[in-house]
């Protein structure tokens, strides 16, 4: 059972478990704040309706309304491939690898034809509001934006998977990007620079 500051805000403990990919904590923050509370208290922690009813302030019906609708949004935005944690590390080289040598021939290469970049800045930092689609334009947008700037970047494990973690010159965390791997190339890149959700990553 969750204390009730936890409850409001399961998330917070979500992040916690290892076994939770970043892809899915990203796709959770794709939901509205009462329907990823909703999902998270009936799908994670096995509340009742009855319980999220009262812990939310909705009624049992709107409680279920709210959980059909946020996992009917997270199966129509889950990942369509599953790929191995070794081809996933592979692709991911490559393309950090295209993208720091501003190799825009390998980059194509990489990248599938109907690739989308997600980006999320909170409104907080600058950030492309709407997705980005093909692979001619993302890749373009990657080479643009590594020329403008000259970030570290280091792939680690996150929550089990392996992502980038990009710094600036002082060592300071200023985004994480994920990949979703599929048929040897790259589906989708999200890219947080939200400096709420990566005080949850450091």
């Amino acid at each position: 059972q969750l204390d009730n500051a936890a409850a409001l805000d399961p998330l917070n403990i979500v992040t916690q478990h290892e076994s939770i990919s970043m892809v899915f904590l990203m796709l959770l923050e794709t939901l509205t704040p009462i329907e990823r509370a909703v999902f998270l208290l009936r799908e994670v922690f096995d509340y009742g309706y009855d319980e999220i009813s009262q812990i939310v302030g909705k009624e049992e019906a709107a409680c279920r309304q709210l959980f059909h609708r946020a996992k009917q949004h997270l199966a129509a935005n889950r990942p369509r491939f599953k790929t191995s944690k070794e081809e996933h590390e592979r692709i991911l080289l490559k393309f950090m690898q295209a993208v720091g040598s501003g190799d825009l021939d390998e980059l194509m290469n990489v990248l599938a034809e109907n690739v989308t970049l997600w980006s999320d800045g909170g409104g907080v930092v600058q950030a492309a509001r709407l997705p980005i689609y093909t692979r001619d334009k993302v890749a373009r947008v990657l080479l643009a934006i590594q020329g403008r700037e000259h970030y570290g970047a280091e792939i680690t494990e996150i929550y089990g998977w392996p992502s980038v973690l990009v710094r600036d010159d002082a060592g300071k965390l200023i985004g994480v990007m994920s990949v979703d791997v599929g048929d040897s190339q790259i589906q989708a890149v999200r890219f947080v620079v939200n400096p709420e959700k990566l005080g949850r990553l450091q």
